[in-house]
Order: structure tokens, then C-alpha cells, then sequence
């Protein structure tokens, strides 16, 4: 239905009633002027004039002379003027479609129109007009160029009027399609732009990814490094008990001194057993290193967490550093261990780092761990150099890093953020009178 609605208001029929009765209001007005009773206005031209615009089948003009000469006042002929203004303003039709076609700026057109309004009432409206007074006998008294002077003289403000006011009607039309045009060729510069900057985004997401992915296997590096460290001990152990059991064998097949062999068999059991539960527990803190699938949230204690971490790394820390543990807060708490455990490694394998640079004594790493304000508080102080103020505010940056070229690929400590951020965290550096302290704060509920 409303469709059917919005179809008859589009057609040319609704329209040249809606301009016909507009005409027939217009020309209705009465101007009062000094010397004059009173005389009929001719503004219902203006309709007439849109009306050009709007209608696309010029027949239609009819309609609205129909309605429009019924503004006729009582001394003139509702034929003569039915008949002269569809005449007129068919002819009209066509001369303002052939102008509007013309590749000219919104207010040439105004003003070539506004100059054809004038034309059209002194050269094709008036006379026709008069033609048609005379076929139906109407002021035959006077001569053809009296009463076209008389006319003239009535009508010479309204027809200005009506042309300036047309004009401006064109012009503003004609700028508000041009306007319209370049909103339309804006849209679809926007679309295509918006498009190229979606297409680089997802390159930039795709380049992230691969970024991080080199991070992680720095990472994975540093971490593989600090495992073989750490097998390669329990693993001695292992050998040298291995190499005792061996030659407490070979004591066995002798007789003499068979209690200092029982004793030897107890210590090498002794060793082995110690290098079998190290390298269990080097496996067992692997677990949270290579969990699999999908992040997801895990109830693990913080401390285990960062104990996990520096077993692994713990080779790459200066031996001359003391590691000083404060764990005020040991609770369970719902974290991804295998990001915390990447967040850990970057920023203490950061510290090792500027404690192994600087020459500054004593070297401590210090670790501390409390619960402040319902937020878990994870501290990791070390006394190396300061970093400069200038580039404080840079240090969380992507590919921004103050190690020697080739030691380091910038994206440790952003990745730090991001992964922080995941646990609806905060993670902030800042420096201290003995050196850089990071601190950690993690929601806990």
C-alpha cells in the first residue's frame, strides 16, 4: 500500500495537480496599491514555472492549466487563459530542458532562465495572450500594441519578480544535483579508500601476527637454551651415579670390603634419584610452557609461575647477580600460565640483560609478589642502568629496543602489554634510585 502511495506521489499526474492548485492559491493574492482598487497577482506563474522542472511529460502541463486559469480574474476569459498559458508554457517546456542540458555553473543557469522568464511573458506570453483575447472578442476596443503596452505596464513588477525568483529556484536546484553528484563521487571515494585502508589493516594484522610468532620463538629459543642447561645437570648427576654403580659392580664381584661397596650403591642412589626428580621437575614446568590448543584460563599460583621461569633462565643470569625472592602473595589465582610465563621471561631476560651490561654494584634481580587494593601486585626490580627519561614512554613500542643490534627484535615488551592487557591488567616501568623496577597489577577475584 505504501508503496502504491509513494508511486502516485512520483507520477507526473499527482504532480501537475499539486502545482495546478498551488497556481490557483497564488493567483488568488490580491495586491492593494495606491490608485489601484486592487489587482489580481500574477504569481501563480511561479508554479508554473517549477512545475517545467518536475514534469517529464510536457502534456501534463495541461492539468495544470486546468486548475491554474480558474486565478482568472472576472474580466478576463478562463478559455484565453487556459489556451495561452499551456500554449506558452509547452514551448516553455522544451526551451528549459534544452538550457538545463548545457554543461553551464548553477548560476549561469539562474540567470539565463530568469532572462528567458522575461522573454517568455514580452515575447511569447503577452501576445499569445492578446491573440487569444481577440479570437474570443475580449477588449476588441483597443489596438493589438495599446493593449500590449497596457499589459506590459501592469505586469512589469511581477514579471521580475517572478524571473529573479525562478532564477534563484534554478540555481539553487541546479547547485543542490551538483552538490548531490559530488557527495555521491565522495561516498565512493570513501568506499574505495575505506576498502584499501581494510585490505592494509589486514595486511598490518597478518605482519602482526607473524611478528609476534618471531617473538615467541626468540622466546622458545631462550627457553630451549635454559632446558638444556638444566637436563644437562641432573643428567650428570645421573652419569657419575651411573659410572659409580658401575664400578661399585665390578668391587661386588670381590669379596673384601663389602660394606664400603654398600655404602657407595646408597650414595650413587642417592645421586641418581636427585637428577631423576630435577628432571621431572624441569618437564613438569614445561607443561604450562607448551599447553596447546586455545588459551584458556587456569587457577595456577603466580610464585610457581615465575619459580618455572627462572629455572629456565637462570643461565642466562649473571653469575655475580643475587636473585632475591618476596612472595607475600601465594594464592591460586585464574591466569593463562603460558602468556604470564612469556611476560616473565621477556622482562627477566630484559633485566639479566642491562645486570650483565652495567657496571654498577651489587647486581640484584628482585622479585616480589603482594596483593594491594584486590589487584596481585608483581614487582621485578634489578639494579642495572636507568633507562633514559626520553624514551621512557616508548619502551612498551612495537620493533623499539635499546639492545645492540641483532640482540634483540623490539617486540618483547609490547607483546608484555598486549598479554598483560588480556588479563585486564596493567604493566608500567619506571625508574628507581638503585635502578629500573617494572610493575604488574592483575585483577584478583
Amino acid at each position: 500500500m505504501l508503496q502504491k502511495v509513494k508511486a502516485f506521489i512520483n507520477h507526473d499526474l499527482s504532480k501537475a495537480i499539486f502545482f495546478g492548485l498551488l497556481a490557483y492559491v497564488f493567483g488568488k493574492i490580491r495586491f492593494i496599491m495606491p490608485n489601484l482598487e486592487g489587482i489580481s497577482s500574477d504569481m501563480f506563474e511561479i508554479p508554473f514555472f517549477i512545475s517545467l522542472l518536475y514534469l517529464k511529460n510536457p502534456f501534463y502541463l495541461f492539468i495544470v492549466s486546468v486548475f491554474g486559469s480558474f486565478a482568472t480574474p472576472n474580466d478576463g476569459s478562463y478559455y484565453s487563459t487556459l489556451l495561452f498559458h499551456f500554449g506558452a508554457y509547452f514551448v516553455s517546456w522544451y526551451a528549459i530542458r534544452f538550457m538545463l542540458k548545457k554543461s553551464l555553473r548553477a548560476i549561469h543557469h539562474g540567470i539565463l532562465i530568469s532572462v528567458y522568464v522575461v522573454f517568455h511573458y514580452f515575447v511569447l506570453l503577452l501576445p499569445l495572450l492578446i491573440l487569444t483575447n481577440y479570437i474570443f472578442g475580449i477588449n476588441s476596443d483597443k489596438t493589438f500594441i495599446d493593449f500590449y503596452l497596457h499589459i506590459t505596464y501592469l505586469l512589469r513588477f511581477e514579471v521580475f519578480s517572478v524571473a529573479l525568483i525562478f532564477g534563484l529556484y534554478v540555481a539553487q536546484l541546479k547547485y543542490s544535483q551538483t552538490l548531490k553528484a559530488h557527495l555521491l563521487n565522495l561516498e565512493v571515494i570513501v568506499s574505495e579508500r575505506t576498502k584499501e585502508l581494510e585490505g592494509t589493516l589486514n595486511e598490518l594484522k597478518n605482519t602482526q601476527q607473524q611478528l609476534i610468532q618471531s617473538e615467541k620463538m626468540a622466546s622458545l629459543g631462550t627457553l630451549l637454551s635454559g632446558i638444556a642447561h638444566e637436563i644437562n645437570n641432573p643428567l650428570n648427576f645421573i652419569s657419575g651415579g651411573l659410572h659409580i654403580v658401575s664400578d661399585t659392580i665390578a668391587e661386588l664381584k670381590k669379596v673384601e670390603n663389602q660394606e664400603d661397596t654398600i655404602g657407595q650403591l646408597k650414595e650413587s642412589e642417592k645421586i641418581i634419584r636427585s637428577g631423576v626428580e630435577r628432571s621431572v621437575a624441569i618437564v613438569n614446568s614445561l607443561m604450562t610452557f607448551a599447553y596447546a590448543g586455545e588459551p584458556k584460563l587456569v587457577s595456577y599460583k603466580i610464585v610457581d609461575i615465575i619459580e618455572n621461569t627462572l629455572l629456565f633462565i637462570r643461565n642466562k643470569i649473571p653469575k655475580d647477580v643475587d636473585i632475591v625472592k618476596d612472595f607475600k602473595f601465594n594464592k591460586n589465582v585464574d591466569v593463562y600460565p603460558d602468556k604470564l610465563h612469556q611476560v616473565f621471561l621477556n622482562i627477566i631476560d630484559n633485566a639479566a640483560y642491562a645486570l650483565h651490561q652495567t657496571k654498577l654494584n651489587p647486581k640484584i634481580l628482585k622479585i616480589e609478589t603482594d596483593l594491594n587494593d584486590n589487584h596481585i601486585q608483581i614487582k621485578i626490580d634489578n639494579t642495572g642502568e636507568p633507562i633514559p627519561v626520553e624514551i621512557m614512554n616508548k619502551i612498551f613500542d612495537p620493533f623499539f629496543t635499546t639492545k645492540d643490534p641483532g640482540k634483540g627484535t623490539g617486540l618483547g615488551l609490547s607483546i608484555c602489554y598486549n598479554l598483560i592487557k588480556e588479563h585486564k591488567g596493567t604493566i608500567q616501568a619506571k625508574n628507581e634510585a638503585n635502578g629500573v623496577s617494572f610493575l604488574i597489577r592483575l585483577p584478583y577475584n
